[in-house]
């Protein structure tokens, strides 16, 4: 399984003033490939004759690879912190929808 991430975030202002409300939304999505291999065969196909002889042809076993691409929505993982290293670190709050974190200029 492979995930490529294909997210941003952006301020929702170029600026802000002291107090303010600063919004952080997330946006994108990531892609899920997934390859399974699985197997064919051995094969053993019954044949028969115009004149009523049967025999049996075998095939030996072989395989086949499957690879699903997956679409995937992401959100902000709340189980891990929001590391600001701003001189003077902000508590930021995680949306309900988790699309977006706010904190106070």
């Amino acid at each position: 399984m492979t995930d490529v991430f294909s997210v941003t975030a952006a301020y929702d202002k170029p600026s802000y003033n002291k107090g303010d409300t600063i919004t952080v939304t997330i946006s994108g999505n990531d892609v899920l490939t997934t390859t399974t291999n699985v197997q064919i065969g051995p094969l053993a196909i019954p044949v028969l004759a115009a004149d009523g002889a049967v025999s049996t042809v075998t095939v030996p076993q072989t395989t086949a690879t499957q690879t699903v691409v997956t679409p995937e929505s992401v959100t902000i993982d709340t189980t891990k912190p929001i590391v600001d290293t701003s001189p003077t670190p902000h508590t930021w709050t995680v949306s309900a929808n988790k699309l977006n974190i706010t904190t106070v200029a």
